[in-house]
């Protein structure tokens, strides 16, 4: 094994956090022909209960932690296999995330997209500006001064 004892606590610790958030581990051949036989049938539905389980995994990791947007990069690091780089920068009140998963599925891409777009949304985040393509995200964000209507926001 080539992880420190730190980074194995770290690892330990994300996924400990995971399990707490409701995460189960699934193959992601299974979890790939679930999304495809369902977002042929039921996009904006799944689009919606992606970016609401967003909102919500959102608030949990803000009740929890102190940097949640730290924590988030590592969770979807951790939790999403196929990505292979993520980098959150922010400049001012501006938030940028780029997210790279070469190997991921147009359909799961856009799910990540919104269930990214609703953590940020109940982190006080105002989406600017998102772009995806097959296994690419880019998403720009705002901090708000005062705190969304999480029920009122579009997705």
């Amino acid at each position: 094994m080539d992880s420190t004892l730190p980074e194995i606590v770290e690892f330990y610790s994300l996924i400990k956090t995971m399990r707490k958030a409701g995460a189960v581990l699934i193959l992601q051949d299974i979890l790939n022909y679930l999304i495809k036989k369902t977002y042929e049938k039921e996009k904006e539905n799944l689009l919606k209960n992606w970016y609401t389980s967003g909102l919500w995994y959102g608030k949990f990791l803000q009740t929890k932690f102190n940097n949640p947007l730290e924590i988030f990069k590592k969770i979807l690091t951790t939790s999403f296999l196929e990505i292979t780089e993520i980098e959150i920068s922010t400049k001012n009140n501006k938030t940028s995330i780029r997210v790279i998963a070469p190997n991921q599925p147009q359909e799961n891409t856009e799910l990540l997209l919104k269930f990214i777009g609703g953590v940020m949304n109940s982190l006080n985040y105002k989406v600017l500006k998102e772009e995806n393509w097959k296994g690419i995200i880019l998403l720009e964000t705002e901090k708000r001064e005062e705190l969304p209507e999480m029920e009122l926001e579009e997705m």
